[in-house]
This record gives structure tokens, C-alpha cells and sequence, in this order.
């Protein structure tokens, strides 16, 4: 699994605890050890943007959330296919629409199960 979808993953266990995303972001980051290098912050809004539109699970949506950004198209792609393709297929489909931290961060949580709308055939891969 990739650095960003580590952090995406540790910030959604720690959520509970600090109760905001950005908070919970920045203490996995410090936890994995992440830098601040460009793609950093474009994983972190992705996360931020999932968090805010309400898509992840146990983290609330926020009153001003965006509901048109590149990565909620992306993961609309994901819920709406009939049967799960390969995971080549679906890279493939999102390195159109995304860039590789975005794509970690999107496939790191959706992979766990902590996405909205994910089909119950996921938890059979």
C-alpha cells in the first residue's frame, strides 16, 4: 500500500478521537512519517475532500462540502460499475481523472471497506 493510503487509513482510525479530518490527517501524517512535498498535499485533499462530502465512513459530512470534484466523480466510477473489475482496469480508468496521490488515496480506503456506497461483493475479494 502506498504512503498516502497508509495516512488515509490511520486518519480515518483516529477521526474518533480528534473529531476533524484535517487534524486526524496531519497526526497520521506525523505518524508515517510524510513530508510536505507537493503530492502531499494533493492526498490530503483528496482525503479532505472525501471527508467533507461525507463519502467516508464514521467521519461526518461538512456544511460547505463540494459535491463536483474530480475525486467524487472518481469515486462515483467505482460504485457505479455492475461487477468490480481488476484493479489494472480500474487504474487505469482513474489515471485519466486522477493524479497517483488522489488515486492512493481513493483506492487505499476504498480497498479497507471505509467508502459510502461500496457493494457488498467488495468484502469478497
Amino acid at each position: 500500500m502506498s504512503q498516502y493510503g497508509e495516512i488515509a487509513i490511520l486518519a480515518v482510525e483516529l477521526f474518533p478521537d480528534l473529531q476533524d479530518a484535517g487534524d486526524a490527517w496531519q497526526m497520521a501524517t506525523e505518524a508515517v512519517g510524510a513530508g510536505s512535498a507537493p503530492q502531499h498535499l494533493i492526498a490530503q485533499d483528496a482525503f479532505l475532500m472525501l471527508c467533507d462530502a461525507g463519502r467516508v465512513l464514521g467521519i461526518p459530512a461538512s456544511v460547505s462540502a463540494v459535491q463536483d470534484s474530480r475525486i467524487l466523480l472518481a469515486l462515483q466510477l467505482l460504485q457505479h460499475q455492475p461487477e468490480i473489475p481488476a484493479r489494472d482496469s480500474i487504474k487505469a480508468r482513474l489515471t485519466a481523472q486522477l493524479e497517483q496521490p488522489e488515486q492512493d488515496v481513493l483506492l487505499a480506503l476504498w480497498d479497507v471497506g471505509l467508502l459510502e456506497g461500496q457493494f457488498a461483493a467488495d468484502s469478497s475479494q
